[in-house]
């Protein structure tokens, strides 16, 4: 375990002195024996072609192997390949993995997706909206905002001020208060 973690630390530290190449091979290693962080970094770097040629296919591929282990981060990436790719049931799926797993923006974008129909997904007002309270439990910056616009868009704007009023705790956090 102690081995691991000197290794990630040396190609943390070659990835933080801009020795990409080593540092590409470094993780390269780790993340062939199953390390998610090193999975995530190599697909990050696959895809913006840091160390390495640009390959956003393997880069994802990556990712997939890491959110098949389970890691919220990867999945969330995951899911939006997978909609780039016109595979919205697959997206969604990873989307909600990411969600449960407690990736904070899964939610928000679950609300997203819902309330504008991307990817072909059905628009659903109110499903929109229960992502968008969870979004808002895990502070997720705008999501108050996009409660309201889903909810305007479900009631129409008079029913919407009425519900936020009657509502405020929902609207009004630590997170601070939407401007509406």
């Amino acid at each position: 375990m102690q081995e691991i973690a000197e290794k990630q630390n040396k190609a943390v530290e070659l990835y933080d002195n801009e020795n990409f190449e080593e540092a590409y091979v470094a993780f390269f290693s780790l993340a062939e024996k199953g390390d998610v962080d090193s999975q995530k970094t190599i697909a990050n770097m696959l895809i913006h072609g840091t160390g390495t040629a640009k390959d956003e296919k393997s880069g994802y591929e990556w990712y997939l192997r890491a959110a098949e282990l389970g890691d919220a981060e990867a999945q969330y990436w995951t899911a939006f390949n997978d909609f780039e790719n016109n595979n919205t049931e697959k997206g969604l799926k990873f989307l909600n993995l990411s969600m449960d797993s407690g990736y904070a923006d899964a939610a928000y974008w679950l609300g997203r997706v819902y309330l504008y129909g991307f990817y072909s997904v059905k628009i659903d007002a109110p499903k929109a909206q229960e992502f968008f309270k969870i979004a808002i439990r895990k502070r997720v910056n705008g999501a108050q905002r996009m409660l309201f616009e889903a909810k305007v868009k479900e009631v129409g704007r008079i029913r919407a001020l009425i519900y936020c009023f009657t509502n405020r705790k929902v609207f009004i956090s630590d997170v601070g208060v939407p401007k509406i």
